[in-house]
């Protein structure tokens, strides 16, 4: 007997879960993720011509990829909604008509 037997001296590895991306971090990852990078599918949704306030069509093609590119650096969700939030102006909306107490008669 000259072989000494250890036992549980194999390497075996932990029972903790080993960190790393899990599937459901990969999932995220990949719903989050730019479905169309070269913008491939891209139709301009406006049809109102020609407008002095209204210029989608003249945006050229190169921003709009760049801009898709940079909100789609970050493939976190709450990253990608802030974001956005950045870029939305609220306001209140005006009422047409006059409350009945304030009618001058």
């Amino acid at each position: 007997m000259d072989e000494e037997h250890i036992v549980g001296d194999q390497d075996r590895g932990s029972r903790k879960r080993k960190w790393g991306a899990t599937s459901r971090q990969r999932q995220k990852e990949i719903r989050y993720d730019d479905p169309d990078p070269n913008l491939d599918g891209l139709k301009v949704p406006c049809k109102h011509g020609r407008n002095k306030k209204l210029s989608c069509k003249d945006i050229p093609f190169e921003d709009l990829r760049r801009c898709r590119q940079k909100f789609y650096s970050q493939k976190d969700k709450v990253k990608q909604d802030t974001k956005l939030s950045h870029l939305i102006e609220i306001g209140t909306p005006r009422r047409k008509k006059q409350n009945r107490n304030n009618q001058s008669c």
